[in-house]
This record gives C-alpha cells, sequence and structure tokens, in this order.
C-alpha cells in the first residue's frame, strides 16, 4: 500500500515585498476613502463681517460628509441658491432671539461663497498639541 502522494509543486512564491506594498497600497487607499469632509464656515470678526482669513481651527464645522465629492456638492448648490428673504428674515429673527447680532443678507452670502471643505485630517483643523 502506497502512502499520500505529495502535493503538486505550486512554483515559486510570490515575491514578499511586493505582496508589502500592495497591502499597504490597499490600506492607504482604504484609509483615504472612509476620510470624512466637513463643510468648514468662517467666523465673524467683532465688526459682524466675515473674516475669510482667520485660521482654520476657528472656523466652525457645519455638516459632516462621507466624501469630498459630497461637500463640495452641498456647497455649490449652498452658493447657487443663496437664502431668499424670508429664508434671511426667519434666521435673524432666530438669531436675536439667541441675543446675537445677525449678519447681513449681503454677508451671510459671503459666508458661504467663503466656506470650505476640508478632510477630518487636515492639520488646519486639528487642535496643536504642546
Amino acid at each position: 500500500m502506497k502512502g499520500p502522494s505529495p502535493a503538486p509543486e505550486a512554483g515559486p512564491l510570490p515575491d514578499r515585498e511586493r505582496l508589502l506594498t500592495g497591502a499597504r497600497s490597499s490600506i492607504h487607499a482604504i484609509s483615504l476613502a472612509i476620510v470624512a469632509w466637513y463643510l468648514m464656515i468662517p467666523p465673524i470678526d467683532a465688526t459682524n463681517k466675515v473674516d475669510a482669513n482667520a485660521p482654520m481651527i476657528t472656523w466652525r464645522k457645519s455638516v459632516k460628509f462621507d466624501s469630498r465629492d459630497q461637500c463640495v456638492q452641498s456647497l455649490k448648490d449652498v452658493i447657487e441658491h443663496p437664502t431668499t428673504p424670508a429664508e434671511y428674515q426667519a434666521a435673524a429673527k432666530d438669531t436675536l432671539k439667541a441675543k446675537m447680532r445677525p449678519l447681513s443678507q449681503s454677508e451671510m452670502n459671503k459666508r458661504m461663497k467663503e466656506s470650505q471643505c476640508v478632510a477630518e485630517d487636515d492639520p488646519r483643523i486639528k487642535p496643536k498639541t504642546k
């Protein structure tokens, strides 16, 4: 009686470094794909004007998106369809109720035009570590 026959030779093993490089590339692509994006809105200065030159860390994170494309499309929609007078009046009324000074309608529209889409891992929106 014969024993089990040996397994057929599979040929040379794939190059380990090539496999590791491919795995690293895949992991990098996956990590890029899962980065969230924020619609960042510039702050208002002491004169109640939009301050688009303020450091990004001082900007407000408005809405979080799953992709850059979603964020950009949302921002484009807001810019292309500015606040109507009725929407502005409602927002101004709510702002006054909160005991804050409302922006002018032109400043409100400027604020949207100056807004930016920023990845959540962007160092400009991370607090500085000491």
